[in-house]
This record gives C-alpha cells, structure tokens and sequence, in this order.
C-alpha cells in the first residue's frame, strides 16, 4: 500500500476484500489525506460499486 497516496483504505485482511467478505461494522483503517495519517474507522455501508462507507468517510475506495 502506498502510504502516501491520498484516501487509502486498509482493510484488515486483504485477503477479505479480494473476497468480498467485508462486513458492515469490520474496523479498519483509514489513510487521510486531510489528517496525514492513518485513521481508525468502522465500515457502516457496502456499496455496489466497491466502495465503502466508514463512519469517518462515505463511499471510500478500498484500493489497496
């Protein structure tokens, strides 16, 4: 993961993402870009098109 690009999501287990087997309510961590720093943050949305949304940011890409 490349820490310094901007609005990086860490999932847990990667291997989870690859699988779609994130959950609403997993904790993660959240790269922001506005803070500079990796921030903890729960899933709380699950969206069609792959993206996230945590408590801290909606619809977040969960690129790694």
């Amino acid at each position: 993961m490349d820490p310094s690009a901007p609005d990086t999501l860490a999932i847990a287990s990667e291997d989870a993402l690859l699988l779609g087997t994130v959950r609403i309510g997993e904790v993660v961590e959240y790269l922001s870009a506005t803070h500079g720093r990796w921030i903890p943050a729960a899933i709380v949305g699950l969206h069609s098109d792959g993206r996230v949304s945590l408590d801290v940011k909606p619809r977040a890409d969960p690129s790694m």
